[in-house]
């Protein structure tokens, strides 16, 4: 554990002259503290310095700003809580308990709970968990019972959410994402768990670059998809993610308003990450577009995936409007083990139909599909084929895909191309 290092005497200080008790021997912050209090305290921190929350329920009564190059601790998720305050909901719109007044600064050992369950009716866009600032890591911080975003990344640059607990296991939980916002760069989403309590996807990041999502494990109650969208993403890693009930999906941001041009995924590697009982596609790439206009994308990878029990195919990449994508994708050496578990012939994606099959291109230029390994353990089988390429009443055209190398169960054909 942190201790307060060359914040101790200052510390001590500014508890006597605030009128509190003097701070105990390993100078920690007491949970009878006032929210006013705390953040005098805060505010007063030298730069460099940690302030150590004691065990305990602290109740807040209006966002907490933490400034920059101060770090802020507790004893532990299971000892110390930042509680919002019952009743003061009208302080938190759109407001987070804890927010940046500078950047620099790690939030960890500490539990965020937003007290929903206080509340059967609270009133929306109210009562957040931690909106992270310039350069913030957030570590072994469970966020539960909250009402708005957990974690919100907007418009920053180098954040980390690092071995995070998501549920909402205190009370209940509104339907934002976990961890939503966009416009930001050089994030690193880690190690986190998101249990089948939580409600909204569990990561929804908008126009950003530069994002690493590794090692998560999203484990989503059975019709409540808990998934990993990446809009208008260009230039992602998501790896070593294990998801139940829940998917990953590089798209454009055609669902947002806004004079921006639309941006499709563009270079955007999915690779090593393990997908059981999708409801839908397990992995997916959308071009898109609207009358804004478009970043054009491209160059993206699906690779060593496993994918089982999918409601459709395992994989998927849907091209609505030819010419989004500059760059061929690449979808190599995954394994889908039956998918189209919604059963029917084919698929109407939205972008054009496709067959039953565990992996489909709805178009495209030069998409390269090999060493993929499709299987049908079901009887009947039902998939009819290992990879399907083109689509009926198609919105893009098919050119030159490059299927090889896959293998198939007994049961189904290797691959199929739409006349």
């Amino acid at each position: 554990m942190r201790r307060m290092a060359t914040l101790g005497a200052s510390i001590t200080i500014g508890l006597l002259g605030m009128g509190l008790a003097p701070a105990a021997a390993d100078d920690t912050v007491p949970s009878t503290t006032s929210t006013a209090d705390l953040q005098k305290l805060l505010t007063s921190a030298a730069p460099g310095s940690t302030v150590q929350l004691g065990a305990g329920t602290f109740t807040v009564t209006k966002p907490l700003k933490v400034p920059a190059n101060v770090n802020l601790t507790g004893a532990g998720t299971a000892q110390t809580t930042l509680q919002l305050a019952t009743g003061a909901w009208s302080a938190f719109s759109y407001g987070f308990v804890l927010m940046p007044a500078g950047g620099n600064v790690t939030i960890s050992n500490l539990t965020v709970d937003g007290n929903r369950s206080s509340n059967p009716t609270p009133p929306s866009n109210s009562g957040g968990g931690i909106k992270l600032g310039n350069g913030w890591n957030v570590t072994n911080v469970r966020l539960t019972n909250l009402n708005y975003f957990k974690v919100w990344i907007h418009q920053v640059t180098g954040v980390t959410v690092r071995n995070c607990q998501f549920d909402a296991l205190a009370g209940t939980s509104g339907n934002e994402d976990n961890i939503g916002g966009g416009r930001s760069a050089n994030v690193t989403i880690a190690g986190n768990t998101f249990d089948a309590t939580t409600r909204g996807n569990a990561i929804d990041l908008l126009r950003s670059t530069n994002l690493t999502v590794t090692d998560n494990v999203l484990a989503a109650a059975p019709g409540l998809e808990r998934s990993i969208y990446l809009e208008a993403v260009q230039g992602a890693v998501v790896s070593g993610n294990t998801l139940t009930n829940g998917s990953i999906t590089a798209k454009s941001d055609k669902s947002y308003s806004g004079t921006d041009a639309n941006t499709m995924p563009a270079n955007i590697r999915i690779t090593g990450n393990t997908i059981t009982s999708a409801v839908s596609q397990g992995i997916g790439i959308v071009y898109d577009t609207d009358a804004r206009g478009s970043v054009p994308g491209g160059g993206n990878e699906v690779s060593n995936n496993v994918i089982n029990g999918s409601g459709r195919s395992g994989i998927v990449i849907i091209h609505c409007t030819p010419g989004l994508a500059t760059a061929a994708d690449r979808i190599t050496d995954n394994s889908v083990t039956d998918a189209f578990g919604k059963g029917g012939t084919s698929w109407g994606t939205g972008c054009g139909t496709v067959q039953a099959s565990g992996i489909a291109i709805t178009a495209g230029t030069n998409t390269v599909i090999t060493g993929n390994a499709v299987r049908d353990t079901r009887s009947p089988a039902l998939m009819a084929y290992g990879i399907w390429a083109g689509s009926k009443n198609a919105k893009a055209p098919l050119v030159n895909p490059v299927i090889s190398g896959n293998t198939v169960s007994p049961t189904m054909k290797v691959s199929g191309i739409q006349a």
